[in-house]
């Protein structure tokens, strides 16, 4: 894997169709060897074809017998850059042709819709002879062909139960069980199925890598996942990580941010770092990932856009694949190599993490579509510590179990329902010896029947205990859901400071003598669920949550503990999901404060300027030093997030950027102890630095797309 890990100017064209009579391997191989790749994906085994001859299945018919495979391989090796292959590992249209029986099927019968450019029988089970008949496909493949990389796509299962007769046959074999007939985490075999399901799937991605690895045991797979896109039960497991050993999302900075419902983020550089985090974070010891941008496939990546998708791609821990050619990848690729020497072998600077628990996303959130209420709240939480320029990853609920929390200062539990015990334990035991905990809603609340228990099961850490739901009307305005409570500071400055102003004005005196916390900044309506909750005796409430209309009472809504060493500040509203569709600066200076109460030590980094600036910090181990990049996500048009067009006759991509509007006046501060000199390599300058107990301060006076800063 270490060659993969190093390999940071990756291409990728998809082939096929009518084009594919003309169409030259050689000439694709050359176009990316003028780029400066080092490594480049073509077709190999995709949805109805091959590219190769094949007794096996159906060859593409446009080739008329030609080999594209080894066209394409033999240019490559000639010219000295890497072949990948493009495979669609279960997708393929001439297996299950005649084979409905080898496809997903839904619980109640019949087969999942395929693309609509698809034909029936279209998505594949992995635990149906599909699977031997795809392994012996790959086999022959990477037998014959001298092929570094694999790019697997649709490595994916539908939400549900899969009630084909292999699913049906292995699950009882297995288990002794019948497959369950319904979503009831009551049953026994409901629960069965989930971590038999999530079992099955990383044992067939184990057999695919195994094909392509029959020759040539160094052959890297990367798997396009979606873990950070798909529902709770077609969501791909932690194991599957260890199963595909590297990890891929799709990026498109310009306008992913208008592919999740109701976000509305400033920034959509923001979502991408978001899934590549997240992505990295379920897998062990945090191995970059490949960040699959589609540059070249819209309209939008012209010059401006693909440097900065490049260099966000590489400041964010990704190894670039971009997808689709343009001219500007030249100079973005020959931009990456210049870094290259500052991105090897690296690791984030470690302070926070979030718990991305896949034990609790299954238990509390029922089959779903994509973009669910659990990855909103994920994302709005990871964004608001991402805005307050602080550093932060994910770790899965596998990592929490097995008390891998040692390198943090604080630990964010953004609404974990359910928890084990021991998870569970392991948080206490990080609080305890001094690490910092924020948490929210029904955190460790709920059983494994997705119900509320008792009490919390960190009761003890967080000083709180359920409450019952209070008996307040729900007030429906703009918001997407109607607000019950407004958050209060009443004894105390608000955490939000000035950010804020009243919630009602002056033209509803009588409403707001009714109110009085409406009609003061101290307070703001709640746009997500709450958790009721009383606090324990030796608790302090800092805030608490009024009745937004009819009414009376108030309930604790912000909380401090001591436990042990440690404090924890539980929350009781969901201020992840809140953030995530509305970002605005009181819940981004509230989440700061939270954070700065509980902290065992002050972020290694802190960056202070325009919020278009964005701060990833990279440890060196090896050299001693610490490679911190800003990235500067502006231009004239503004920031991406009118980039794409909603209505049917809109043109995508119609707004790409033009011109750079350059930030100024950012400040940085790096606690590395004996840490003495920061240079910006590539423009070949030193920075003045001021000495501080721990570390030293730069000042970043302009800086356009982009901006590295080594510090040693």
């Amino acid at each position: 894997m270490s060659w993969f890990s190093k390999c940071f100017r990756q291409g990728f064209a998809n082939v096929g169709g009518e084009s594919l009579k003309t169409f030259s391997g050689r000439k694709l191989a050359e176009r990316w060897k003028e780029i400066g790749a080092e490594l480049v994906y073509m077709d190999g085994i995709h949805q109805n074809e091959t590219l190769f001859p094949t007794n096996l299945s159906t060859m593409a018919p446009g080739l008329e017998g030609r080999d594209l495979v080894k066209e394409f391989t033999d240019a490559c090796r000639e010219l000295g850059i890497r072949s990948g292959a493009y495979i669609t590992p279960f997708e393929h249209t001439p297996f299950t042709r005649d084979h409905p029986e080898w496809c997903q099927m839904k619980t109640e019968g019949g087969l999942y819709e395929g693309p609509s450019w698809a034909p029936t029988n279209y998505w594949a089970c992995w635990n149906s002879p599909f699977l031997d008949r795809m392994c012996a496909l790959i086999s022959e493949m990477f037998s014959r062909y001298p092929i570094d990389a694999a790019f697997f796509d649709g490595l994916l299962s539908r939400c549900g139960v899969c009630h084909c007769p292999s699913c049906a046959a292995k699950f009882k074999a297995d288990t002794g069980l019948d497959l369950p007939n319904a979503h009831n985490l009551e049953d026994k075999a409901f629960r069965e199925y989930l971590a038999w399901k999530d079992h099955s799937l990383a044992q067939a991605c184990r057999r695919v890598v195994a094909a392509t690895r029959v020759k040539n045991p160094n052959v890297q797979v990367v798997s396009n996942t979606p873990a950070a896109w798909c529902s709770w039960n077609a969501v791909q497991p932690v194991e599957f990580f260890d199963a595909t050993e590297f990890a891929c999302v799709e990026i498109f900075s310009g306008f992913m941010d208008l592919k999740m419902p109701g976000y509305i983020h400033a920034s959509s550089v923001a979502t991408m770092a978001y899934l590549i985090a997240y992505t990295r974070g379920q897998s062990r010891g945090y191995p970059k990932v490949q960040g699959y941008n589609y540059m070249g496939n819209v309209n939008y990546s012209l010059h401006l856009d693909v440097l900065l998708e490049t260099r966000s791609a590489v400041a964010q821990g990704a190894v670039e694949c971009a997808a689709g050619y343009r001219p500007a990848l030249k100079e973005a690729f020959d931009y990456i190599k210049c870094c290259e020497p500052y991105l090897v072998d690296t690791k984030p600077v470690l302070w926070s993490a979030i718990a991305a628990s896949q034990e609790s996303a299954y238990v509390q959130h029922v089959e779903n579509p994509i973009f669910g209420p659990y990855f909103e709240d994920l994302q709005g939480a990871f964004n608001a510590l991402l805005d307050n320029r602080l550093p932060v990853e994910f770790i899965s609920g596998r990592d929490l179990g097995e008390g891998a929390l040692e390198p943090y200062a604080a630990l964010i539990l953004t609404d974990v329902g359910h928890m084990t015990d021991k998870q569970a334990e392991a948080v206490r035991r990080f609080v305890s010896n001094g690490g910092g905990l924020v948490a929210t809603a029904q955190t460790s609340l709920l059983g494994p029947n997705g119900k509320p228990t008792g009490d919390f099961l960190l009761a003890d850490v967080l000083g709180v205990h359920p409450a019952g739901e209070p008996d307040w009307e729900g007030v429906a305005s703009y918001m997407q859901e109607p607000s019950k409570g407004c958050l209060c500071f009443e004894d105390e400055e608000p955490w939000w400071g000035d950010a804020v102003q009243p919630v009602v004005g002056a033209e509803a005196d009588g409403y707001v003598a009714d109110k009085p916390w409406l009609g003061s900044s101290k307070g703001f309506a709640l746009t997500s669920p709450f958790q009721p909750v009383s606090a324990a005796k030796g608790a302090k409430v800092h805030a608490w949550i009024r009745p937004m209309a009819g009414g009376e009472g108030r309930l604790p809504g912000i909380v401090e503990n001591r436990f042990g060493k440690g404090r924890s500040i539980y929350i009781s509203p969901r201020l992840g999901e809140i953030y995530a569709r509305y970002p605005f600066m009181l819940w981004r200076r509230l989440v700061r404060k939270a954070m700065d109460r509980v902290a065992s030590r002050p972020a290694p980094v802190e960056v202070t300027g325009p919020l278009c600036v964005t701060a990833y910090s990279w440890e060196q181990a090896g050299q001693n030093r610490w490679v911190i990049h800003l990235i500067n996500d502006l231009d004239e048009t503004g920031r991406p997030r009118g980039r794409m067009a909603f209505g049917k006759n809109d043109f995508y991509g119609s707004c790409p950027r033009t011109r750079l509007i350059s930030a100024e006046g950012i400040d940085v501060t790096v606690r590395k102890a004996g840490a003495t000199r920061a240079h910006l390599p590539l423009e070949g300058k030193e920075l003045p630095v001021r000495k501080i107990k721990d570390g030293l301060k730069v000042r970043i006076r302009r800086m356009d797309q982009h901006a590295m800063i080594v510090v040693e």
